[in-house]
């Protein structure tokens, strides 16, 4: 049986309470008992447990990390790589990570509960909806002290964020395409994006003549309908498409697989990579845009420290450049613009 507080202010000849000050630093107490309770410690072994230190000090030294989206972590190389970055900032400043997910379209996200409970010290969210952003009480949680970073496009004048351009490299890969000669492209996106790709397609409207987007939303039920999904596509003369991530356009290639369709000469194919040269081994090499999930994760952490105390004073809303990667996975095609 381990060694409790009691015994510990038993050796000392203390009481528990003044045991406690001492161990969680919350009042200065007398020298001399001090010294006893520090040497009943050091004889006794004792390990203060720390999730109660940290709530006797309103700190528990855990950071949430918040999924939207309702997908698995272990299905996303995009989550794993956000994760890895933030835990290389948090763990060495003793914060440990809380991972807080919910089912999909969940009314209430878990976090305001860890939040109003005082189960963790802080908030990082990733994957914000169009919902969550114009929710009263998410904005009054950004207004508030807590420390927030979102994973996203700043919507508010206070708080932490950290963006990676959604649209503009959305328009980027449009453009690329449109280079090669493609007219009529699919984008696949995941739910939790529609209102960012809303504004893509008004920006490609605005920017680019003759191009014909189609917005295909990809959630786990409809990744069994893909190959009826391409084969319709196809048939009204779409020969281009976008994928949200390496994993996707991976399904997409088998589907053309399936169809005998070629890739790229019938369906050229270009998509987001989350960790440097994940496209390159597969065939053909995806054409990719990289954006560097685990540096935005390290900078949110790193956020999170500034709002803590822990680290220096930092810019509240940071934007990543996106890079393109040419591989073999486009092709030309003649068109007229």
């Amino acid at each position: 049986m381990g060694v409790s507080i009691n015994d510990v202010a038993k050796r000392a000849g203390v009481s528990i309470s003044t045991v406690s000050r001492i161990v969680n630093g919350t009042a200065k107490v007398a020298a001399q008992k001090e010294a006893a309770v520090r040497k009943a410690i050091a004889e006794l072994q004792y390990e203060p447990n720390q999730l109660g230190r940290g709530l006797a000090k309103q700190c528990t030294q855990l950071v949430g990390i918040y999924f939207y989206g309702g997908i698995s972590l272990l299905d996303s190389t995009y989550n794993l790589e956000l994760l890895k970055g933030a835990e290389e900032v948090l763990t060495p400043n003793g914060y440990s990570l809380v991972l807080l997910s919910d089912k999909p379209n969940v009314e209430v996200p878990s976090f305001y509960r860890y939040i109003r409970e005082r189960r963790i010290d802080a908030l990082l969210v990733s994957g914000l909806s169009s919902g969550i952003r114009q929710d009263s009480v998410f904005r009054e949680l950004i207004d508030s002290d807590f420390p927030i970073s979102y994973i996203g496009k700043c919507f508010h004048e206070k708080g932490l964020n950290v963006y990676a351009q959604f649209e503009e490299y959305h328009v980027e890969m449009v453009r690329i395409l449109r280079t090669n000669g493609h007219r009529k492209i699919l984008i696949f996106q995941d739910v939790i994006h529609d209102h960012y790709i809303q504004q893509v397609k008004l920006r490609i409207g605005e920017s680019f003549s003759g191009v014909e987007l189609q917005a295909v939303q990809l959630s786990q039920e409809d990744i069994p309908n893909i190959d009826g999904i391409l084969s319709a596509a196809v048939s009204n003369g779409f020969t281009a498409a976008c994928c949200p991530t390496i994993h996707d356009a991976v399904n997409l290639i088998h589907s053309c697989a399936r169809l005998d369709f070629s890739v790229p000469e019938q369906i050229s194919i270009i998509a987001v990579e989350h960790r440097p040269e994940e496209g390159r081994d597969y065939y053909p090499a995806i054409s990719a845009m990289y954006v560097p999930a685990r540096q935005m994760g390290r900078v949110a952490a790193e956020q999170l420290l500034t709002a803590m105390g822990r680290k220096a004073e930092q810019r509240k809303h940071i934007e990543f450049h996106v890079a393109y990667t040419e591989r073999n996975s486009i092709a030309e095609r003649n068109s007229h613009a």
